[in-house]
């Protein structure tokens, strides 16, 4: 037996599993206006208290009635002949506006109250009445701001929020005391609206008048906040020697000034290119805010010249000579994300330059994955121009994607797979896609396709894997029919270890039925795995006495690392373990077994520092001599090798 091949395989196995622990956001979008009649103003309160004529006209997409083209003059006496007589925004509102311009406070009041009684048609735009009201307001705010006042408290608190800034800030227009009365009266989340109304339409006095007003209104972060952003518009103004006053305290340089950081670093990248991130993070000291200012930076760069961003990146790249060969970038893949969205030939020839393979290949794939989301199409139509070295990856990304929703397409790029390897891969797309949809036909592709010979038995496990998780039972019985695979496992073993992760009691059941030798070693290995991941370490170490003692001892190191992770991950699970590391070391009967569990322990404890100096001196006292020199080695091999972070597990 190769213990040091075991060792390096265990460190492999844990980080990839922790690796493949991460989850992916919600974009929301925000559509804000500008008042009708008011100026317009870059700082926006209300989404709804805030559209422009111009905007809503712009939006509009209800085409003309016969009859309702733009002409000379606009009539209507009322908001039901104007709406009935025009559909189009600008002739609507251009009416609105000739009537409510040569209307007496009465009339205006009427059209108010209509605005609030008209019965709008489903085809019209969800702002049109907020619109119409404020127009309204605007207008009988100038004859008489005691009756605007009175109608605007008579409303619902929703509508008065799309109202408050407009009617607030056209009151302070004509009589400043008299609008922050008004406001004084109104209920918080009105108020704020109305505050910033007032405040906005003042911004241009000097600072101690304006902040004279906001204290008025009880509303002193507005001058802070407009202070802090006039001195952010003064430092992108000349960012390198906002930096040098900045850098100059070493302390500043820290999280809690950020935004100053980040508003100097964007305009000091756009004006003199991404290479000030050596002058800026020379001075960091902290490494982790240091990177997370380089992340910044990069992503600012590949904005505007990604090629620069990218040659930048290269420098932090482990080239190929950490853990297992792998090459990892921390900025490199949203990087390339970035480019290959807006120019994917140019970023797929630039990675081409690149000297190593390990690095090469990496990015290639990172090229196709974001060409893919964006123009899946595009991809598939170059291959045939593409370097014949990356076809095959590119095929294979264009499957990850067609598999979801054109399983044809999908298949038609598999069969000009040539390398076992990118098969393999593009196989399981497939294999989790199709056989959710179709597992019959899923299955016969996967057992008759010539192309698939080479990669049978692992595209039908994954396959029965897939139904595993909606149909237990009926995977289970499909993989019974099947032969062997050529280590004379049957895939119910890959079935029951799936099954073990989400009912392992069931697993149980069906663990009898697995046919004899290799299959059922394989089986009881998958299902104590999952006991233990679920804390039922006791289960899984009485399970294992029913193997061979030739068996146990893969049996047994499987059980305690996997009780190992589901501690680790028990946040997330909600599967507390019955015992502790030790305890759990204690009760595997296996010596050798106990030694490469507790090699497992201390090298995730690089990981998620679980443990005390002194439980890892405790653990230590478990491992073998010879486990010991692997345990070293596989260590400074972790060392080498830079980590990303796992923050929901605390890594």
């Amino acid at each position: 037996m190769n213990t040091s091949a075991t060792s390096n395989r265990s460190v492999r196995d844990i980080i990839v599993f922790l690796l493949g622990a991460g989850l992916a956001a919600i974009v929301l979008i925000v559509l804000y206006y500008t008042l009708p009649l008011g100026e317009a103003d870059p700082t926006v309160v209300s989404e709804d208290d805030t559209s422009t004529i111009a905007e809503s006209v712009e939006d509009s997409t209800q085409l003309p009635r016969q009859g309702s083209q733009s002409t000379g003059s606009y009539e209507g006496a009322s908001l039901e002949e104007i709406l009935n007589n025009y559909s189009r925004t600008f002739d609507r509102f251009a009416a609105l506006y000739s009537l409510v311009s040569q209307s007496e406070e009465e009339q205006l009041v009427d059209l108010f109250n209509e605005s609030l009684t008209y019965e709008y048609s489903e085809s019209d735009d969800s702002w049109l009445p907020a619109s119409i009201r404020r127009t309204i307001l605007s207008r009988l705010v100038h004859v008489n701001d005691e009756v605007a006042g009175s109608l605007f408290h008579n409303l619902e608190s929703e509508q008065q929020t799309t109202l408050a800034y407009t009617l607030a800030r056209d009151w302070a227009s004509i009589d400043l005391d008299r609008a922050i009365d008004f406001v004084s009266t109104l209920a918080d989340n009105v108020q704020y609206s109305a505050n910033r109304g007032i405040l906005d339409l003042n911004q241009s006095l000097p600072i101690d008048e304006l902040r004279t007003i906001a204290n008025r209104l009880g509303d002193t972060n507005y001058v802070q906040n407009l202070v802090d952003r006039n001195f952010r518009e003064e430092e992108a103004e000349n960012p390198a020697e906002a930096w040098a006053t900045l850098s100059a305290d070493p302390n500043m340089l820290t999280q809690d000034n950020r935004s100053r950081i980040n508003n100097i670093v964007n305009a000091w990248i756009k004006e003199e290119g991404v290479l000030v991130l050596d002058t800026v993070t020379e001075a960091i000291e902290d490494e982790d805010f240091k990177e997370s200012i380089t992340r910044y930076g990069l992503r600012i760069a590949a904005e505007d010249n990604p090629e620069a961003a990218f040659d930048y990146a290269l420098q932090f790249d482990s080239g190929g000579g950490g853990l297992f060969g792998m090459s990892y970038n921390p900025y490199m893949y949203s990087i390339l994300n970035e480019w290959a969205e807006d120019s994917p030939m140019d970023a797929l020839n630039k990675v081409l330059t690149i000297d190593s393979t390990s690095q090469r290949n990496q990015y290639v794939e990172n090229v196709f994955s974001s060409w893919v989301r964006h123009d899946v199409q595009g991809l598939v139509d170059v291959i045939p121009q593409l370097p014949s070295e990356i076809q095959d990856a590119a095929r294979v990304s264009g499957i990850s994607h067609l598999s979801r929703d054109s399983i044809d397409d999908a298949l038609f790029l598999f069969d000009d797979i040539e390398s076992d390897a990118k098969k393999g891969q593009a196989a399981m797309s497939i294999a989790f896609s199709w056989a959710e949809k179709d597992p019959e036909a899923a299955l016969n592709w996967a057992q008759t396709n010539p192309n698939t010979e080479s990669i049978r038995s692992q595209v039908t496990s994954t396959m029965l894997t897939s139904i595993a998780t909606k149909d237990p039972e009926k995977a289970f019985n499909i993989a019974l029919e099947l032969p062997l695979n050529e280590d004379g496992v049957g895939l119910e073993a890959s079935v029951l270890a799936t099954l073990s992760y989400t009912n392992v009691d069931r697993a149980l059941e069906l663990l009898p039925k697995v046919r004899a030798g290799a299959s059922q070693k394989t089986a009881y290995t998958g299902v104590g795995g999952g006991l233990a991941m679920q804390g039922r370490i006791t289960e899984a170490i009485e399970l294992g006495k029913e193997l061979s003692e030739e068996n146990q001892l893969n049996y047994y190191t499987t059980v305690g690392t996997m009780s190992l992770s589901g501690s680790m991950l028990s946040g997330l699970t909600g599967n507390e373990p019955e015992m502790d590391v030790f305890a759990t070391l204690d009760a595997i009967p296996h010596e050798e077994a106990r030694s490469q569990v507790a090699v497992q322990a201390i090298i995730m404890d690089q990981l998620s520092s679980s443990y005390s100096d002194e439980e890892i001196e405790s653990l230590k006292e478990y491992v073998s001599e010879e486990d010991m020199e692997d345990l070293e080695e596989g260590l400074e091999q972790l060392e080498s090798m830079p980590m990303p972070s796992i923050p929901f597990l605390g890594l």
